[in-house]
């Protein structure tokens, strides 16, 4: 009785030691703070800039098992307005609009009328379009299969006065493509086909094979 008395303590006592222990290590595991290793190419990029990268690196939610990263982000960036250029981009939506956009660093432009002039380049001819001040970007209606580029500028008493000019675009076809492979083979050709290049190939491998005896035999009468 007293043996399994005993035995029964020191089990109780083993039970309370691992629940002890458990408890304790968890709260130690939630003191600390995990960081995802940065790989070679940023420690040296950040050795370059004069970067401390032991605060570069973002802290993990032990529980979620997420990185949080927006605690390490200090500065905000957005991207500029405008970038006091002038510049104008042309692009085809479809056969029958383009779509243009644009940025204008000009006086004249804005206390004059601004125009996009469209030059359609197949047909050798230009349309001026009279647009807003304001406005950043524009669908101009085309032809398909043109080939288009867009000049902005304004107009003062009549003269047109370029600022800056596009990309040369061409519109896609508003119907099928007319190249298509229209000679297909049968299976009668295709085989004749075949057995033609096995027969020529065959005459070229007789061909090489005379100049390869014609030649060891001249190579022997010349080692005589």
């Amino acid at each position: 009785m007293d043996v399994f008395l005993n035995i029964l303590i020191i089990l109780l006592a083993i039970i309370i030691f691992l629940v002890v222990y458990y408890y304790t290590s968890k709260t130690d595991h939630k003191r600390k703070d995990y960081h995802l290793p940065l790989n070679q190419l940023e420690l040296e990029a950040g050795a370059e800039l004069g970067v401390d990268t032991r605060d570069m690196q973002p802290k993990v939610d032990r529980q979620q098992g997420t990185t949080d990263i927006s605690k390490n982000v200090t500065e905000h960036y957005s991207l500029p307005d405008k970038y006091n250029e002038n510049f104008i981009r042309l692009f085809a939506r479809d056969p029958a609009y383009l779509y243009t956009y644009w940025e204008i660093n000009n006086q004249d432009f804005y206390h004059h009328q601004p125009v996009i002039r469209l030059f359609d380049q197949s047909e050798n001819s230009y349309t001026d379009l009279a647009i807003d001040h304001g406005a950043r970007d524009w669908y101009i209606k085309c032809k398909a299969n043109n080939c288009y580029q867009a000049v902005i500028g304004y107009k003062k008493e009549g003269i047109f006065y370029p600022l800056s000019y596009s990309n040369q675009i061409r519109t896609p076809l508003d119907r099928p493509s007319d190249l298509i492979d229209q000679n297909w083979m049968t299976i009668e050709e295709l085989s004749q086909f075949k057995y033609r290049i096995e027969v020529d190939s065959s005459a070229m491998l007789k061909q090489m094979e005379a100049k390869r005896i014609e030649a060891d035999s001249f190579s022997l009468v010349k080692k005589e």
